[in-house]
């Protein structure tokens, strides 16, 4: 429960080494997350941060409608593709970032969905509640 002017924060992150190994000669274009068509025994490649950080800001409105500032980011480890070297075929990561920012309305007792699409096809949807007696000043209800 955040307050008016009040941010609320969500953020969550997992690091993982990826290993950039030599694949096999039938290795396909793209290795998906987990697939053993690649040695996993190659030099390290780097640390990626898989991530979702979500910042919520209501604002209360005179007439008792809410604005909450949403901010949505969100990053993840989608494939591994393979690349010919000089060594042979390696893997390099692809990694998908996915952002929304809006400033939405939304009503006491109402379900307020985003629909923001993002390009993996996933759909976020936020549902906020509404409390006056909570946070309302002297004099207000």
């Amino acid at each position: 429960m955040v307050g008016n002017g009040q941010p609320g924060v969500i953020q969550s992150e997992v690091e993982s080494t990826f290993v950039s190994g030599l694949c096999s000669k039938g290795a396909i274009a793209v290795t998906y997350v987990g697939s053993d068509s690649c040695s996993q025994n190659g030099p390290k490649h780097g640390t990626l941060t898989s991530s979702l950080f979500i910042t919520a800001t209501p604002t209360v409105q005179p007439n008792g409608t809410v604005l909450v500032k949403l901010q949505i980011a969100e990053r993840h480890l989608d494939a591994l593709v393979d690349a010919k070297s000089p060594l042979g075929t390696v893997q390099l990561p692809v990694v998908t970032e996915s952002t929304y920012s809006g400033l939405i309305a939304v009503r006491a007792g109402e379900h307020t969905p985003i629909n923001a699409l993002v390009p993996n096809g996933k759909q976020w949807e936020v549902t906020a509640s509404v409390y006056p007696e909570v946070h309302a000043v002297a004099g207000d209800q």
